[in-house]
């Protein structure tokens, strides 16, 4: 039976091999997480962005609807024609909450 001798040269070579092999095996662990991490960031700015632009419908859904109320009214009288808009310099005094369909699913106040 043969012994191997173990030189310094090979236990020199076997350290550098295991040095790269962590080396390689950390950069693609973070190389992983970094991919996942950079993919959750972008789904959450993408709902939202989808989430202001809900909200930017609903917003210039509800001004057309008030312009368009406000033109039916032009026939009328204006001097007694209620406008929803008096007392605006009061602080908000109800709350509405709408579904994804822009639907009122409950209020308060």
């Amino acid at each position: 039976m043969r012994r191997v001798k173990i030189t310094t040269t090979t236990i020199s070579a076997f350290t550098l091999l295991l040095i790269f092999s962590f080396i390689y095996l950390v950069g693609n662990f973070y190389r992983i997480a970094l991919t996942r991490t950079q993919t959750a960031h972008q789904e959450q700015q993408l709902d939202m962005a989808e989430a202001a632009a809900r909200g930017i419908r609903f917003y210039t859904a509800q001004i057309q609807h008030e312009m368009t109320w406000l033109a039916t009214l032009s026939q009328q009288n204006s001097e007694t024609t209620p406008f929803p808009r008096e007392g605006a310099d009061e602080p908000v005094k109800a709350w509405f909450f709408a579904n994804n369909d822009f639907e009122v699913t409950s209020q308060w106040g």
